[in-house]
């Protein structure tokens, strides 16, 4: 099975490990320049430099808009017409680049009529990168070898927990649905972690933005599994209003959501 190849694909690729590049450069600098956001969340030097890195690159490529998270976001009326555009979190898990724990990713999603159709998750510091297209399947990147997602399968449940924080919904989660392992993983890696078959289950928590799942969303569906909220039971929208996700569950094809419990 051989993998796509489509010039905006590999271009894709391609400023994405570049962009991964500048942040290892920050990263084993010990200079990060940590900033707190009006949301309360870090931001370091390394978030803008892959921000500016990436959006330049795609709007110079491919001319289609560009919302990153660390971008100026234009109101929806603006946006609520594009058919096109490109979705960026520059640096996901910025509290995991802080207390170098390696776990955190760069994310690119192109949307295409509100849908995620394609998608590439970097994490620089594994030298791991994970990509998909609507259609053509889901794959991960190591060195010089490319294999089809997912890698595995895993048994029984297995629920991603979190690495840095946890709460007492997912303890409440757990229990209810006699999850057969827990693995300790940042966010920002759960979803390619998930199509990679490492785990089969993980909590989606409405503090994230469409950016920080874009991306895995299209390696998530590309492996047969499947993002819905814990409320509405739908799939995520994009381009929405307000950009936040809902209290969500991703899955893999093997895990009936019927079957889980809320």
């Amino acid at each position: 099975m051989n993998f796509p190849q489509s010039r905006m694909l590999e271009k894709i690729i391609e400023i994405t490990q570049e962009a991964g590049d500048r942040i290892l450069q920050v990263y084993k600098s010990g200079d990060l320049r940590t900033q707190t956001k009006a949301d309360g969340s870090p931001v370091t030097r390394a978030d803008f430099i892959s921000h500016e890195f990436i959006s330049g690159e795609l709007e110079r490529e491919f001319g289609y808009p560009v919302l990153s998270e660390e971008g100026d976001l234009p109101p929806h009326s603006t946006r609520r017409d594009w058919t096109h555009f490109f979705l960026v979190d520059p640096l996901d898990g910025t509290k995991d680049f802080i207390a170098q724990n390696d776990q955190f990713t760069i994310n690119v999603a192109l949307i295409q009529n509100n849908k995620p159709v394609l998608g590439v998750v970097a994490l620089p510091a594994m030298g791991e990168l994970f990509f998909g297209q609507t259609g053509q399947g889901a794959w991960k990147r190591s060195g010089q070898q490319t294999d089809a997602l997912p890698l595995s399968i895993a048994k029984g449940k297995v629920l991603a927990r979190s690495l840095l924080h946890d709460n007492s919904m997912l303890e409440s989660f757990s229990r209810q649905n006699s999850i057969d392992e827990c693995i300790k993983m940042s966010s920002a890696v759960r979803l390619p972690r998930l199509a990679q078959g490492q785990i089969n289950l993980c909590v989606i928590s409405s503090r994230s933005q469409e950016w920080d799942i874009a991306a895995g969303h299209v390696l998530v569906a590309e492996t047969g599994g499947q993002i819905f909220g814990m409320q509405s039971k739908v799939e995520p929208g994009y381009n929405k209003p307000n950009l936040g996700n809902e209290f969500s569950i991703a899955c893999s094809k093997e895990i009936q959501p019927d079957d889980l419990v809320f």
